[in-house]
């Protein structure tokens, strides 16, 4: 018996040593490969650092992703073809050592400055007329994120769908933790989505621990839009700008000059990911 139970264990020691020494001699096959050797040669010349996020007392940026070759799927890439591509190379993304990821416990006043973006946002209320804001934002090929509290959910759901139907971003604003419970039930019943943001006027410390309490970051304007001059003064790259109800007529002018200054607007996730190829 004892005999057979060695035997046994020899066999499965002899199987898995054969398994790796096969896996050891396609990896030692691959990386003498003359393409895998040119992979790593040039591969110093793709590398990107990462971006640290930027943090304060109480605020932080969004920091940005490096680039590195990915040599196992450029070396699979290339192999299909018998050769070295440069054009199929294929690069993966490195994290930044500090993230906002990290930093729930602070205020998020600009979206990444390291992209030519800044983002457009609208408080929903009764006053609002967003088929206004819609029509020209769909006329100028934009997009913005709108902002709303929970009885505006609860009193128009039907909006909040079309909204995000069309690719709008939709998220929080609140003033307790209840508040905040009942308008992410109330946007999830609504379009299966519950926010990632807790917007805000200006700070508020209670504000900022309900919202790290449900890992959400808490976003402050950089800037409102009252006047044209606060536009022309305050643009800059990462800008989260809030579009006040009497500005809402000049929307497509606004608009336009952004464009003129060579930004795209896009949405809050977009102006804060530090994704450097967007997914």
């Amino acid at each position: 018996m004892i005999k057979k139970i060695i035997q046994v264990v020899l066999v499965c020691f002899l199987i898995c040593f054969s398994f790796y020494y096969t896996e050891k001699s396609v990896d030692l096959v691959k990386y003498t490969d003359p393409i895998m050797k040119e992979i790593k040669n040039n591969a110093t010349n793709y590398k990107v650092q990462t971006s640290d996020a930027l943090v304060t007392e109480d605020e932080v940026l969004p920091g940005y992703n490096g680039l590195e070759v990915d040599y196992e799927s450029s070396y699979q890439a290339m192999k299909r073809i018998g050769q070295y591509d440069k054009d199929r190379l294929v690069l993966k993304e490195t994290t930044p050592k500090v993230s906002i990821k990290d930093h729930y416990d602070k205020y998020i006043i600009k979206g990444n400055y390291l992209k030519d973006t800044v983002g457009l946002v609208f408080l929903l209320d009764e006053k609002i007329n967003v088929n206004q804001i819609t029509n020209v934002l769909d006329a100028k090929g934009v997009t913005a994120t709108f902002i709303t509290t929970n009885k505006y959910l609860e009193d128009n759901p039907k909006i909040i769908y079309e909204l995000a139907k069309a690719d709008y971003e939709i998220e929080l604003t609140i003033t307790d933790e209840d508040e905040l419970v009942l308008a992410r039930n109330t946007l999830k019943n609504i379009i299966n989505y519950s926010g990632e943001y807790c917007y805000l006027e200006e700070k508020n410390e209670n504000v900022l621990k309900i919202c790290e309490k449900s890992k959400m970051h808490s976003i402050l304007p950089t800037f409102s839009v009252s006047s044209f001059k606060d536009l022309k003064d305050h643009l800059e790259s990462g800008a989260i700008i809030k579009i006040n109800n009497n500005e809402i007529k000049e929307l497509s002018t606004i608009i336009n000059y952004i464009k003129q200054r060579g930004y795209t607007l896009e949405t809050l996730t977009y102006l804060l990911s530090e994704d450097r190829i967007e997914k």
